[in-house]
């Protein structure tokens, strides 16, 4: 038995009346390899938004940027993770299928996705995933900067996709968390990197990291990038970044596009864009980098909510008055 089971806990729970927060689920009990994670803190993510907007159909518990403490294992589970701190890969892996076999086992046929698919997320008291899928917090990383983990392992993965030779023009279309981080990704490269968005708190951080910056509305749109990067997440980002690209230029969607509505895939065709998705990143390399403080993440924190707070905490993430927001129990 584990120490909360038969225990009922809280959790921001996604249903067919929306996300609410539920305060009688069922704690979970760890099966097999799995651990059992109490969060410490939680960061809200895109794709918690845009599973409250319905855009992202799933029944469960939301959330999956954390960091927590292990409180117990599975029957073959790591019983030395009891009592770390660890961050977590979101997708799990069978190890079996022909991708994971293949070497690409985050795209592993038979995964589930905390807090999106077949999985419940962090955003509770308690959640359980394979011990494989953690991963433990180095000391002298506080919990603030670790609970970015997941952001800034999806920014160097971004880094790792794209071209870069003969000092490139990258733009970077989205001024959120998730832009922030890839520009701070990128500007390392032998590149000319800048953000166009629309947030004059987060240009001016931009100014801070002698990061090039522009207001949407005095951008050119000489087509005329080598690369562009959508973190925005919207149809007018995605018709910018198309409108930026030079001919045969490389496009990198990082959100997804709600709704999808108004876009000129046609485009794409007639300048001959390579396009590529970008998702799920180097969790270790990222522990790494924060740890070395290669990202400022600090600057990004908007808002600290309790969980108690319920549904006003996605009301609060989305309303984009604030920069990331960050959930305690």
């Amino acid at each position: 038995m584990t120490p909360v089971a038969n225990k009922t806990m809280r959790a921001l729970f996604s249903g067919e009346d929306g996300v609410r927060l539920d305060p009688k689920l069922v704690c979970p009990e760890p099966t097999g390899d799995e651990v059992l994670i109490a969060p410490i803190v939680v960061g809200v993510s895109w794709t918690d938004l845009c599973i409250a907007r319905g855009e992202l159909p799933f029944e469960g518990v939301i959330g999956r940027e954390c960091v927590g403490r292990v409180e117990a294992v599975g029957p073959n589970g790591d019983k030395n993770l009891i009592g770390q701190r660890v961050v977590c890969e979101i997708a799990t892996r069978c190890g079996k299928c022909e991708l994971c076999r293949g070497g690409i086992a985050g795209h592993c046929q038979n995964r589930t996705v905390m807090g999106s698919r077949g999985r419940n997320g962090c955003l509770a008291d308690w959640f359980v995933l394979p011990g494989s899928n953690c991963r433990v917090v180095p000391e002298g990383l506080d919990d603030d900067r670790a609970v970015f983990a997941i952001s800034v392992a999806e920014a160097l993965q971004v880094a790792r996709q794209i071209t870069v030779q003969d000092r490139p023009y990258i733009t970077v279309v989205g001024d959120g968390t998730s832009g922030l981080l890839v520009a701070q990704a990128l500007e390392p490269l032998n590149a000319s990197v800048r953000v166009v968005g629309q947030n004059p708190e987060r240009m001016a951080l931009c100014e801070r990291w002698g990061i090039k910056h522009r207001p949407i509305g005095e951008i050119g749109r000489r087509s005329d990038q080598d690369v562009v990067v959508d973190c925005s997440g919207t149809s007018a980002g995605f018709g910018l970044s198309m409108a930026l690209l030079r001919p045969r230029g490389q496009l990198v969607l990082k959100a997804q596009v709600a709704g999808a509505r108004g876009i000129d895939l046609g485009l794409m065709v007639r300048k001959e864009i390579h396009a590529i998705g970008s998702d799920q990143g180097p969790l270790g390399e990222a522990l790494r980098s924060l740890l070395e403080e290669r990202f400022d993440v600090i600057s990004l924190i908007g808002r600290r909510m309790r969980l108690n707070d319920g549904s006003k905490i996605l009301q609060m993430a989305a309303s984009g008055e604030s920069g990331k927001v960050l959930v305690t129990p």
